[in-house]
């Protein structure tokens, strides 16, 4: 039942929700009475009716509020779209963003590259690893083939987000790391026996959801530890790369943008950072 509270007196009605339940605060008294043609009555033994305006209260008015507030709820369902079960997305970079170069710096071969992200069971920020399910029944293979977590609508973690059957975010940092090196001007081998190596770590490489009123974002990251042997004194390189995306339904299409957008920022800084190095 919608109920009339009587506080201090106050020239309007403001109304507060709880849950699916109106209130409306009418600011005059210290009593709770309910809303019916017998106000006016509740009024009168009270001593208040020259005071409360009951036909400033308007009914309908209430009941068109409460299905604004009903479809707060179904807004978020429809913009978090499907996030149940497990997400299957292939990513990489876009195909704009490397550019081929005919003279060559050399020869390297991509040694060892380790996923050295951190998962947690129940994170406090969705931007720390996690799974759908118990993480200590996961072993280092399974693990490297997740790249992010579904939400709700209201941010609770739910399904998961992996590559595609057989791929792990080793071979996609490979994948990347093999266009980025020949776009430079080096020649990519698979001959452990190359003069320059390169040996990786991950330290990060995931995205998550973050819920909104009217659009949802798609937030991407990679970190990572580049070294560099071969050619003098080691190199070490610390590149990253973020990206964002904002869309009106959690879709494979936009998960994936936001991996791509990630994946320009890394290659563009890993650029950057190889010149200033003089690599």
């Amino acid at each position: 039942m919608t109920t009339v509270v009587i506080g201090i007196w106050a020239s309007r009605f403001p109304v507060t929700t709880t849950g699916s339940n109106l209130l409306l605060v009418v600011t005059l008294a210290s009593l709770t009475i309910p809303i019916d043609k017998n106000l006016s009555r509740h009024c009168r033994e009270i001593n208040a009716c020259h005071t409360l305006r009951y036909h400033d209260i308007k009914m309908e008015n209430l009941i068109k509020m409460k299905t604004r507030l009903l479809l707060v709820p179904i807004a978020l369902l429809l913009l978090s779209g499907c996030v149940t079960g497990t997400r299957s997305i292939d990513i990489g970079p876009s195909s704009t963003t490397l550019e081929n170069r005919s003279s060559s710096k050399g020869t390297i071969y991509i040694a060892n590259i380790e996923d050295n992200r951190q998962f947690e069971q129940k994170p406090a920020s969705p931007s720390t690893p996690s799974v759908d399910g118990t993480l200590s029944a996961e072993t280092p293979e399974s693990l490297a083939t997740y790249i992010g977590r579904q939400r709700s609508g209201y941010g609770k973690a739910l399904g998961s987000v992996k590559l595609p059957e057989g791929e792990t975010v080793q071979q996609k940092m490979r994948d990347a790391l093999t266009s980025s090196l020949q776009s430079n001007g080096y020649i990519v081998t698979e001959e452990s026996s190359a003069p320059l190596q390169l040996d990786v770590d991950i330290n990060q490489f995931w995205a998550w959801f973050s819920p909104g009123f009217w659009s949802v974002s798609f937030s991407g990251i990679i970190e990572s530890t580049l070294t560099f042997t071969g050619i003098g004194e080691n190199t070490v390189l610390a590149v990253d790369g973020n990206g964002l995306n904002r869309g009106q339904v959690a879709s494979n299409a936009n998960w994936a943008l936001a991996y791509s957008r990630t994946f320009d920022d890394f290659l563009e800084n890993l650029k950057t950072a190889m010149e200033t190095a003089g690599l």
